[in-house]
């Protein structure tokens, strides 16, 4: 595709156009009038993409990429834009020199200029028919991103105008330390950091605001537990997971220790994958010898039809779910902790069949960070599915005691009772074992 044929389509204007005032709060390098531009165009299926650079001499200096999803009927239902400093010699901008002794050079174009990594600041936003706008600033090469906050402001954002009116508001409301608190985003270097279960960690909110949370578990240390059972949710997980739980606390405060944190009660615990404490994403401030009040393990129900090697837990309830296989009976499969145990269909009670008609556990899979705003309980978040269908939630407190009473359970039923019952390990021999 060709720069001619993006213009036609789409025209010669940016999706944005940021000010140099803007580019200063997002740590970003002025547009200069003396660098040249050089466009280059791709399509692929429905996606089409312009990636300008700014060259001063032979080096690319700042790169605009822009990418729309066109629908078959002309309509984009996605438009996004990303713009950041970098530095990229090429051979009299024909082809682009390789970072190392071992590469080679590479022709100018779309992908390969994209497929580098930012040496600066990197800013991305981008509007999705029918989906909140969403905004980022990062620095890719140290996997961190600046904690802008203002997410109900940034879902508002429909068009170029709604953008600068946020951005003017953001402006005004930066705190006199926002400046060298940029500037360390911006200079900050990747680094690996050592990590183990009762770890403190701080979370960055917004601008300045923080929220804390703990390291209750690594799923590499209880999958090497020989009472983890073989068939078992915990083991069928991507990533490098940990167990994780917020403190349910938002403070100004980015120094508190442990001993400040133990009377804040802890939220659900949440299966992440553990980049963003081995980045230093977020900071570990404190340690702590867990004890059982601290532990906390999802309670999974899902369905299965038949065993099979080749199915996941959930594969076949999502599968029923989606309408790929059709309705049929099923045995239940329930797990907490260590402990399992199933239900076949014909000891479910009417009730429960109908609460379980249109739910799906929502702990099949790793979530790719650990979002700081599980530390605030607002409304909003009460609407992802992964909130809704968490039956330890008080709102699904009927669903649970319904699925205790066909198990012979009292609705009082604690995860100790649960375990001794069903022939797992309760909290204090967890602690223990971890230790």
């Amino acid at each position: 595709m060709t720069t001619a044929d993006w213009e036609n389509i789409f025209g010669t204007h940016f999706l944005i156009t940021l000010t140099n005032e803007e580019r200063r709060y997002l740590g970003l390098s002025e547009l200069s009038p003396y660098w040249d531009t050089l466009a280059y165009c791709s399509k692929t299926n429905l996606w089409y993409t312009r990636v300008t650079a700014f060259f001063t001499g032979n080096t690319i200096v700042k790169v605009i990429s822009e990418n729309k999803r066109v629908l078959d009927d002309g309509t984009a239902n996605y438009e996004g834009y990303v713009e950041y400093d970098t530095k990229l010699d090429t051979i009299e901008r024909r082809q682009l020199l390789p970072l190392t002794t071992r590469g080679k050079p590479k022709p100018l174009s779309a992908s390969n200029i994209n497929a580098v990594t930012p040496f600066g600041c990197s800013f991305a936003i981008g509007y999705e028919s029918g989906k909140d706008t969403r905004l980022r600033l990062n620095n890719p090469r140290a996997n961190k991103e600046f904690p802008i906050g203002e997410w109900d402001a940034i879902a508002a954002i429909r068009s170029e105008t709604d953008f600068h009116a946020f951005m003017n508001t953001y402006i005004t409301t930066c705190h006199d330390d926002y400046f060298s608190k940029l500037q360390a985003f911006k200079s900050a270097k990747k680094v690996t950091i050592k990590y183990k279960p009762g770890d403190i960690f701080r979370m960055e909110l917004d601008r300045t605001r923080y929220c804390y949370g703990i390291i209750t578990g690594t799923i590499k240390q209880l999958k090497a537990m020989p009472e983890l059972p073989e068939k078992h949710s915990l083991r069928q997980l991507m990533m490098v997971p940990i167990m994780v739980r917020p403190y349910q606390l938002t403070t100004d405060d980015p120094n508190l220790k442990s001993n400040e944190l133990r009377h804040v009660p802890l939220g659900r615990v949440q299966i992440a994958g553990d980049n963003d404490i081995i980045w230093g994403t977020h900071t570990i401030v404190d340690h702590k010898t867990l004890t059982p009040d601290d532990l906390e393990f999802s309670f999974v129900c899902t369905k299965i039809i038949s065993h099979s090697p080749h199915n996941t837990l959930f594969t076949q309830d999502m599968f029923m779910r989606d309408g790929l296989i059709p309705e049929q009976e099923y045995t239940l499969y329930i797990e907490w902790g260590f402990a399992q145990t199933t239900l076949r269909y014909d000891q479910l009670s009417d009730k429960l069949k109908s609460f379980l008609t249109d739910y799906g556990s929502p702990h099949g899979g790793v979530s790719m960070g650990i979002d700081p705003r599980s530390s605030v309980p607002d409304t909003k978040r009460r609407q992802y599915y992964s909130y809704r269908k968490n039956l330890l939630n008080p709102e699904n407190r009927e669903m649970l005691n319904e699925l205790f009473t066909c198990l012979g359970l009292n609705t009082d039923t604690t995860f100790d009772q649960f375990a001794e019952k069903f022939g797992g390990l309760t909290r204090q021999e967890i602690v223990s074992r971890m230790k």
